[in-house]
């Protein structure tokens, strides 16, 4: 139903049939314009519904009143696990400020995506409080918001201490000049992180300095499979740096191989040939070390 011009009086009829309905898991009503009166009728729904599990929500011109309406139903929630309410820039801090509430209680929401909304600093470091604590939450986005490098560590220490979160998407942030700051902390906690697996961190503004402080991370960390840095400010010389790094001198373990095959071959501003030679050098060592 996504994309249907669906408008909140419409938003209302479709809830009235799901109040007693017991087979509908996922309902995608991306697209729509639900507004704040379609949040509320779908607040009202979660409250119960018994058998929905997953609810975009995602560019619906919803704001903080139906973020709150929603946040508020989800303290009472048991089986939705996926909410997304991304693509919905009126959605703020206040409004993020009620769904960290729902997150203190609520023990079976999993994914959580609030990119592309209007969410700020206080907001953000609202949400990174809690999740400290969160043993719930798998997979959390939050891209394409403006926040400071202060806001950056505070993600950075969730990642030091959170011990569910397996997918960070956080791509697309305007740091502007802070983002080395805020990339030496969360490589620093990818040192000591035990869950995380995927982390997105394309489109920001990571430097050759950025990419030395993750490729030290990489050392240590034993867990992360994905690491998207594409569309970033690494030049040739810091692709070559890590490149040989990784798979010449053969630092990281095989995890490295994911990485390189899910990030660089992304890059848009680096020149594959840079990184490639090394890659098929160093394919060719292991295959000599293990024949």
């Amino acid at each position: 139903m996504s994309g249907s011009i669906i408008s909140a009086r419409g938003a209302q009829q479709l809830v009235n049939a799901l109040m007693i309905n017991t087979t509908l898991l996922r309902l995608n009503l991306s697209l729509n314009v639900l507004d704040d009166d379609g949040a509320r009728s779908f607040a009202k729904l979660l409250k119960a519904n018994k058998a929905l599990t997953a609810l975009n929500l995602a560019a619906n011109d919803i704001g903080n009143p139906g973020a709150t309406s929603l946040a508020g139903s989800l303290q009472m929630n048991t089986t939705l696990q996926v909410l997304d309410l991304s693509l919905n820039p009126s959605i703020g801090n206040s409004g993020v400020n009620s769904l960290c509430e729902a997150l203190k209680v609520n023990r079976t929401l999993t994914q959580l995506n609030l990119s592309g909304n209007g969410v700020g600093d206080a907001g953000i470091r609202s949400l990174c409080a809690v999740l400290k604590n969160n043993t719930s939450l798998t997979f959390l986005a939050l891209s394409d918001v403006t926040i400071s490098a202060y806001t950056v560590r505070a993600v950075a220490e969730v990642l030091r201490v959170n011990s569910t979160l397996n997918r960070l998407d956080f791509l697309g942030n305007k740091v502007s000049e802070s983002m080395l700051a805020g990339v030496e902390s969360i490589a620093d906690a990818l040192k000591v992180n035990g869950t995380l697996t995927n982390l997105n961190l394309s489109t920001n503004v990571i430097d050759d300095s950025g990419i030395q402080s993750l490729s030290e991370a990489l050392k240590a960390n034993a867990t992360l499979i994905n690491l998207d840095i594409s569309n970033n400010g690494i030049q040739t010389s810091g692709a070559r740096s890590f490149t040989e790094r990784h798979f010449r001198d053969k630092i990281a373990g095989p995890g490295c191989q994911a990485l390189f095959e899910a990030g660089f071959p992304n890059f848009s501003a680096v020149p594959q040939i840079a990184f490639q030679d090394f890659y098929s050098e160093s394919m060719n060592m292991t295959h000599q070390n293990t024949s």
